[in-house]
């Protein structure tokens, strides 16, 4: 009873204390926090999945200039914003604020911090380099917005189908959306992959959470009346969930080109230095990538069946590249005599 009572007085007194802590409305800045302090801050989902974000702090501004932070409001929520302004705090020096002339402990300062994605192109700083080989090649990485909301894997995870969930089975649900007036989304099943597994209903329980960031007002304008596609995977590995920006599971995925090594020639075409050329369709299977030549010249010389024998050596797609069972991937080789 005793410790309860001092725990309330001590409580009481700490209470009092800040409420009579100065408020420091012109903050004297000695140190912020610079663009690579933001860059290491930003919550890696977020940036991932380009979202932008915000907190508000109130720090207690100690004789040293060093801050204590305490997170008062954070959005959207969930997405770690709040941890990332604290982290970013730690760069700030404030003067303490000042009472009758002298410098006092315990200064308040209410703040509230931005991240806000690069005004560059999709960036590919972080990617597998199998990753970045794609996003060199794909242009479909800059048909997407930032967003200001937009559902975390937990919420994905939470809307994914009980069957689906049970069977840890991976899948996507593609949706055909446009922007509203307040950047919200107005969205329509597209495709599901596989088909009849229930990820595009899926996937339009997850349309409230989208919401365009004001970064994005030229991507909201051009798409209020021309749809964009929304592909949202489920069960997948956290750098493509929710929104795949490597692949919308639509038109086959352009690979990077491939400059076959004189051991990968057929011989008879390295012996008379002929140069080649071939293309294939491949389709992600469970177990491997089953694929067809599209195009090869010159024919007659087996270079096509280098490629097709080499591919079907290969393991399948590794998973951070968020490829499904039915999507396609272009794949082109060349053959130039040394």
């Amino acid at each position: 009873m005793l410790r309860t009572a001092i725990i309330v007085m001590c409580l009481a007194f700490a209470q009092a204390a800040h409420a009579q802590a100065p408020e420091i409305t012109n903050p004297v800045w000695l140190a912020q926090p610079n663009a690579r302090d933001f860059a290491i801050a930003y919550p890696s989902q977020a940036t991932e999945q380009y979202v932008e974000g915000r907190a508000t702090i109130e720090c207690l501004v100690h004789l040293d200039t060093t801050l204590t932070c305490n997170v008062i409001a954070e959005s959207p929520a969930s997405w770690g914003f709040g941890d990332a302004a604290l982290a970013v705090a730690r760069s700030f020096r404030i003067s303490p604020a000042r009472v009758n002339g002298e410098p006092v402990e315990g200064g308040r300062i209410r703040r509230t911090i931005r991240f806000v994605m690069p005004e560059s192109t999709y960036s590919t700083a972080g990617l597998s380099p199998a990753q970045q080989a794609l996003a060199e090649n794909d242009g479909s990485l800059e048909t997407l917005p930032t967003w200001e909301e937009a559902p975390t894997t937990a919420a994905v995870l939470q809307a994914t189908p009980q069957a689906a969930r049970a069977a840890n089975t991976q899948g996507r649900g593609v949706l055909s959306c446009r922007v509203n007036s307040d950047r919200s989304l107005t969205c329509e099943p597209h495709r599901e992959m596989p088909a009849d597994s229930g990820f595009a209903a899926a996937a339009m329980t997850l349309v409230p959470l989208f919401r365009v960031s004001t970064s994005s007002q030229e991507f909201a304008d051009a798409h209020a009346s021309e749809p964009f596609i929304l592909p949202i995977t489920f069960n997948g590995v956290p750098a493509v969930t929710p929104v795949n920006r490597n692949h919308a599971g639509l038109a086959p995925l352009e690979g990077p080109t491939f400059y076959a090594p004189p051991e990968f020639f057929p011989p008879e075409a390295l012996a008379a230095r002929i140069q080649g050329s071939v293309t294939v369709l491949c389709t992600v299977t469970t177990t491997d990538l089953d694929c067809i030549v599209e195009n090869e010249t010159p024919n007659g010389w087996g270079f096509a069946n280098t490629v097709t024998d080499f591919i079907s050596r290969l393991p399948p797609p590794p998973p951070e590249l968020g490829l499904l069972p039915g999507d396609q991937m272009r794949l082109n080789t060349e053959f130039i005599p040394q």
